[in-house]
């Protein structure tokens, strides 16, 4: 026959203790292998360490089982009740112990601290050219070498020039064409004799070629010819280069080649040469 039994609550539930200690179970597996015993190492768990805790007589649990409203154990003696509760405090300890021990060994639970990623501001755009279309203005300066011929054979002059330009250009892509009025200041005086090259206005056709920054050109046109005996329409030729130091700041080297016939009188002819340096600004 059953022996009588007493019924008691106990504060900790047997169902959650039992929840507990298979999640201390399952997280104590990597905790690291102590020594159980004397020359023999295993994987301590926290059922294991409950049953070996110094004081709980493993057998005692024998004489208890679950039931609906607690724990039930057989009357006897006082020690019985107090070892259970025991037990069960113990439990709970170690359990909540396990619990936190794995985290602490993979590591820190903070949030780490991300450093803010330094940008480095974009670099200034830098100029390539290539666009040559517009108009554009300014200055020169150069030498005109004048030769005369025919009527005024043996008789020439150099001296420095200066003067004004404007034009407009259109860039294809890769050629450029474009128009162009300059104006030329001279002092150049003819020896032997006292004839003197005035001044000097030139139309220009303009065609090259865009490397980019660099813009080689051909042109061609008709010039104006002041002089102190008369003045004279004649053609003119020759090549140039500009650079594009900046987007609209040009600078240019360029060499013509003049002829004139019938200065103020028939067979008064002269051939003139110019090298100009120029600097223009494109709008």
């Amino acid at each position: 026959m059953e022996e009588p039994v007493n019924r008691i609550c106990d504060p900790v539930s047997f169902s959650a203790l039992s929840a507990l200690l298979s999640a201390a179970e399952e997280r104590s597996k990597d905790l690291p292998i102590i020594p159980r015993r004397v020359g023999r190492f295993e994987p301590v768990s926290a059922t294991s360490l409950l049953i070996d805790r110094p004081g709980i007589e493993p057998n005692r649990l024998v004489h208890s089982y679950a039931c609906k409203d607690g724990l039930r154990r057989r009357p006897g003696s006082q020690n019985k009740d107090m070892t259970m509760k025991t037990f069960l405090s113990a439990a709970a300890a170690v359990a909540a112990t396990s619990l936190m021990a794995v985290p602490a060994l993979a590591g820190s639970l903070d949030e780490p601290v991300v450093e803010p990623v330094t940008t480095a501001p974009p670099p200034a755009p830098v100029y390539t050219g290539g666009d040559w279309t517009g108009f554009y203005a300014g200055a020169q300066f150069g030498n005109l070498d004048v030769d005369g011929e025919n009527g005024l054979a043996g008789v020439g002059g150099d001296d420095t020039t200066y003067g004004l330009h404007a034009g407009y250009n259109y860039d294809f892509g890769t050629w450029v064409v474009g128009g162009e009025l300059d104006y030329d200041d001279a002092s150049v005086d003819l020896d032997p004799g006292d004839a003197s090259v005035d001044s000097v206005w030139r139309a220009k056709l303009r065609g090259g070629y865009d490397f980019g920054r660099t813009l080689l050109y051909a042109t061609a046109g008709w010039a104006d010819l002041d002089t102190s005996v008369g003045s004279d329409t004649g053609e003119f030729y020759g090549l140039g280069v500009s650079y594009k130091a900046t987007e609209q700041f040009i600078v240019s080297g360029e060499y013509l080649m003049h002829d004139f016939s019938d200065i103020g009188a028939p067979g008064v002819d002269a051939e003139a040469d110019t090298f100009t340096i120029r600097a223009s600004w494109q709008f």
